[in-house]
Formats: structure tokens, C-alpha cells, sequence
């Protein structure tokens, strides 16, 4: 991996950086002449010459190994080194991060859960006041229309019935008089006005 001709400082972090983030475990950095200017390599430079800007720790390469889930070549770099020690405190303090970090996605879930079911609560709070504020116009709607007089109708009636049937001398008996035959009721529907007013 050759890099040519960027500035020490921006070249150091990018390094670093992808050390630890990338899937690439960590390395040393070398900077090395090249033509007129340098490159920088995690490679030795040729002839022994250039110099190296980081050399990657014991506990740098162990931790990227666990980092990328290498645990078996984690373990076999430790043990070429007699690190097993390192190797189960970094192994340990991974597990530890790691649980860390999912028990603070939990409690962030968690606490979105809890967020939602609170505004779902609020919402449905809010719909029941509008719905018992719309109940409580109607019901004043009612009380009123319940609190005016009653409109008066006079009753229907019937040509023929009241006062007599036609024919009988206002209405009086008389048993010496065959009983007409009734003529069919003529019925008068009222009519309403505005103002209470009715029409028949």
C-alpha cells in the first residue's frame, strides 16, 4: 500500500484512522524517498532507507484483530509473543464495549418505544376532547331547542262530524227521521307559518 506525495500531517491520521476503522488491522507507517519527494508504505523502505512515522502496538494489532472478529489470529499473534495476558484484557474490554454498546441502543429503543406510546396517548387525548367538546355543543343545541315553547296546532277537522251531518237541522235526533246517510270527512291539514303562526 503506496501513498505518494501528501502532507505528513493529513497522511498520519488518514493511516491511523484506517488502522482502526477499516478491516484492515493495524500497521506500521513508513515514509520513504521517492524521486524528488517520498511515499509512504506500511512496507520497509528498500536499502533500509526513509524512516518509520508510527509503529502499530502489540495491543493495536490485537484489537483490530478482535475488532474484525479474527479472534483465532488474535490469539495466535498474542501467543507468538507470549500475550495471551494482553490478548484476554483486550478480548474482555471488547466484550465489555460491546456490551455497552448494545445495552445503549436498548435504552435508546426503549426510550423511542416510550416516546411513541406517550404521543399515541396524546393524540388519542386530544381526539376525545374534540369529540366531548362536539357532545357538548350538540347537547346545548338540545337544551335549547328543548327549553322553547312548543308550537300550538290546532286540531284537523272534519266537515260533516262536528255539528252534525248535513241535513239533520244542526245536529238535533230525531226519531222520526230515517238517519241520513254520513257524507265522507273532509279533512283540513294546518299548515305552519313563520313566527309560530298556523294556517288551516
Amino acid at each position: 500500500m503506496n501513498i505518494k506525495l501528501l502532507p505528513l500531517r493529513i497522511l498520519c491520521l488518514g493511516l491511523l484512522l484506517l488502522g482502526v476503522t477499516s478491516g484492515v488491522p493495524a500497521q506500521n507507517i513508513y515514509r520513504c524517498p521517492h524521486g524528488s519527494g517520498f511515499e509512504y508504505t506500511d512496507q520497509p523502505c528498500a536499502g533500509s532507507k526513509g524512516e518509520m512515522l508510527h509503529k502499530a502496538s502489540d495491543q493495536e494489532i490485537i484489537d483490530s484483530y478482535i475488532r474484525l472478529g479474527q479472534l483465532d489470529t488474535a490469539k495466535q499473534y498474542a501467543a507468538s509473543r507470549n500475550l495471551n495476558d494482553l490478548y484476554q484484557q483486550r478480548l474482555e474490554a471488547h466484550i465489555q464495549n460491546q456490551e455497552q454498546r448494545d445495552q445503549a441502543a436498548a435504552n435508546e429503543a426503549a426510550q423511542r418505544e416510550v416516546e411513541q406510546q406517550a404521543q399515541a396517548l396524546a393524540d388519542q387525548k386530544a381526539h376525545l376532547q374534540d369529540q366531548n367538546e362536539l357532545l357538548r355543543e350538540q347537547n346545548e343545541q338540545y337544551r335549547d331547542e328543548l327549553s322553547q315553547p312548543p308550537p300550538e296546532y290546532p286540531p284537523v277537522y272534519q266537515e260533516g262530524y262536528l255539528g252534525g251531518a248535513p241535513g239533520w237541522g244542526g245536529g238535533a235526533y230525531r226519531p222520526d227521521r230515517p238517519r241520513p246517510k254520513p257524507t265522507p270527512p273532509i279533512f283540513h291539514p294546518c299548515t305552519q307559518l313563520a313566527g309560530g303562526r298556523v294556517q288551516c
